[in-house]
């Protein structure tokens, strides 16, 4: 949108990510849906980008039983672990760093 009146909103996008990640956790079907990458792609804000990708990134540790090879899992995911990444700066606090820390190796655990 070119306004980009959904700003107003990213407390409710949240949410509806929140509920997505609470109720499917399979990646495979999450990350092929059309509209996800997009809908994620939407958060502008550095924070609020990071804090959905946080969310992303703990359902997938906590609810993944094994190893993936599936590539759309691996690129969405790795896209979402440089984000993560790449928001860490000289201001960053210590205990964010080693949060983000465990959950791109977390991801990188369970690559096949």
């Amino acid at each position: 949108m070119p306004d980009r009146a959904f700003e107003d909103a990213y407390a409710q996008l949240q949410s509806v990510i929140r509920k997505i990640l609470t109720y499917f956790h399979d990646f495979s079907i999450i990350l092929s849906m059309e509209r996800f990458l997009p809908f994620v792609g939407m958060f502008q804000k550095d924070s609020v980008r990071v804090e959905v990708c946080l969310s992303i990134m703990d359902v997938f540790i906590k609810h993944q039983q094994e190893h993936t090879r599936d590539p759309v899992i691996l690129n969405a995911l790795l896209h979402i672990c440089k984000t993560m990444h790449d928001s860490v700066n000289a201001l960053t606090l210590e205990d964010e760093k080693r949060s983000l820390a465990l959950l791109i190796n977390g991801f990188i655990c369970m690559c096949s």
